[in-house]
């Protein structure tokens, strides 16, 4: 699981994520290309300030990101993993994500919390309602 996480850098420009990249440690994807920009407040519920707001988001893999962005993971603001009660485990499982073990990505900034805590109100699935 843990190859598949990544904070996201507010530094848009490809040398500056590389740097940031090497910096916090063993890349997680071998290539920039291969991850996504993934806002953590949505983009529909975003401000225009906020859409534009580098603390908005994290880099992921496409898998992760998708899980994210359809409610079935988020991250609490010591970088724990959390793990909708309903998301579907099999799926998860097939998907490389192990739904009972603890992962950590690293403690998000302060700003990069604001979102996360939006991202885990209004995101993550805690119930069986539609999305």
């Amino acid at each position: 699981m843990n190859a598949q996480l990544h904070k996201y850098s507010p530094l848009r420009a490809d040398g500056l994520q590389s740097v940031y990249l090497a910096e916090v440690g063993r890349p997680f994807a071998e290539r920039l290309e291969h991850l996504v920009a993934s806002h953590t407040k949505p983009w529909r519920d975003s401000t225009n300030e906020e859409r534009l707001n580098g603390e908005n988001g994290l880099l992921l893999t496409p898998t992760v990101d998708h899980l994210f962005d359809k409610g079935s993971i988020s991250f609490e603001d010591k970088g724990d993993l959390i793990v909708s009660p309903v998301a579907d485990r099999a799926s998860l499982v097939r998907m490389g994500i192990r739904p009972e073990a603890r992962v950590n990505v690293a403690v998000f900034s302060e700003g990069q919390r604001v979102f996360l805590e939006y991202h885990r109100e209004n995101v993550l699935r805690m119930s069986h309602r539609r999305r």
